[in-house]
């Protein structure tokens, strides 16, 4: 039987022959047909739903592809960073091993320093130890050549000594070339005053100043006369010093010659003795000098000698540093009125000024 010749069986015979199961195949095929076409729904949806998260993803991926790029530019700087970082280091590393090189090359040079040091340490004791026995050694000397010396204290007792009596004394020098060192100007004081002589004479030495005169419309000085004369006043002996400094003396603050002049009695023989003795001067040389309207000579300090034909007219002012506005304006001068020769005091505020000759 063929397929042709169901449609004249009953259904029921039908469904038991295959070819002849015509309404079971098409209720399969309809069956299929939902199930396909929910399938495709079911895909559809699905094709949707992976359309939308592939589209997430491709955003995700998007996302994390420019992080990834901003990471790798990071990455390059940071490569570049550590790179000079690393050029740094490796320059520090070298100025390092430069430096401890340096060091190592310093510390043999330190080491003869140091040796070097100590031997000058060890030396400057011993010179310092050899110092004070020879400053000992000097003053026993001296002790046994009958001087008066205070050698054999330290160099710091000294200084102690000398400025506590300078403060005690209330002593003040005048600082000159070629002056005595304070020390051995304290040392005669002290033995002057605490340790006298009895046999001892004394001297009063006087500064010799030769000043111009008038003789017979000619200007003239003396000549050959000493520039320190020294008397005893008790036997009328004199010491005279023509260049002091030949024999190492010191005539300006206090008296200390290394060589003393011969002692000479008062006599008629020499133009100072005419002098003193106020006699005709008769052995006494002279110069003539330019001749001027009036002469001046520093005695010492401000003391002056003015020496002049005839009488000079001169007006005392003070000095300008010392007044102000108001002063200089209402001061009056004091005028004055000096002898051919004269001895002027002239301080540190006040000014003289020579007028005329009268």
């Amino acid at each position: 039987m063929t397929k042709y010749l169901c449609q004249f069986l009953p259904l029921s015979a039908a469904e038991n022959i295959p070819s002849c199961n015509i309404t079971t195949k098409k209720g399969v095929n309809a069956s299929l047909t939902i199930v396909s076409v929910a399938i495709g729904a079911a895909s559809l949806a699905m094709s949707m739903a992976n359309s939308v998260q592939i589209g997430n993803l491709q955003h995700q991926v998007a996302v994390v592809e420019s992080a990834l790029s901003r990471f790798s530019r990071n990455v390059e700087i940071h490569g570049a960073q550590l790179s000079k970082l690393t050029l740094k280091h490796i320059q520090l590393t070298e100025e390092l091993e430069i430096t401890q090189q340096a060091l190592d090359d310093i510390i043999p040079v330190l080491d003869k320093h140091s040796e070097a040091i100590t031997i000058l340490k060890t030396g400057f004791e011993r010179l310092q130890f050899e110092l004070r026995h020879s400053f000992l050694y000097l003053a026993i000397t001296q002790i046994c050549n009958n001087e008066l010396t205070l050698d054999f204290l330290s160099p710091e007792d000294i200084h102690n000594v000398v400025y506590n009596v300078i403060k005690v004394g209330n002593l003040t020098f005048n600082s000159y070339p070629g002056s005595l060192p304070v020390v051995q100007i304290i040392t005669k004081l002290l033995f002057f005053f605490a340790v006298p002589r009895q046999e001892q004479r004394p001297y009063y030495t006087y500064k010799l100043l030769t000043i111009p005169f008038f003789h017979e419309n000619e200007t003239i000085e003396l000549t050959r006369i000493p520039r320190y004369w020294a008397i005893n006043q008790v036997d009328n002996t004199t010491i005279e010093w023509h260049h002091p400094e030949e024999s190492g003396c010191d005539l300006r603050l206090m008296t200390s010659c290394r060589d003393t002049p011969p002692i000479r009695t008062i006599s008629k023989d020499t133009c100072l003795d005419e002098i003193i003795a106020k006699l005709p001067l008769s052995r006494c040389q002279t110069t003539s000098i330019p001749a001027a309207k009036y002469f001046l000579r520093q005695l010492r300090d401000n003391f002056w000698i003015t020496l002049s034909p005839k009488s000079l007219h001169c007006v005392k002012t003070p000095r300008s540093d010392y007044l102000s506005g108001m002063q200089q304006t209402w001061n009056m001068n004091e005028e004055i009125i000096h002898p051919s020769v004269s001895l002027v005091n002239v301080t540190q505020i006040t000014q003289l000024r020579v007028l005329a000759s009268l």
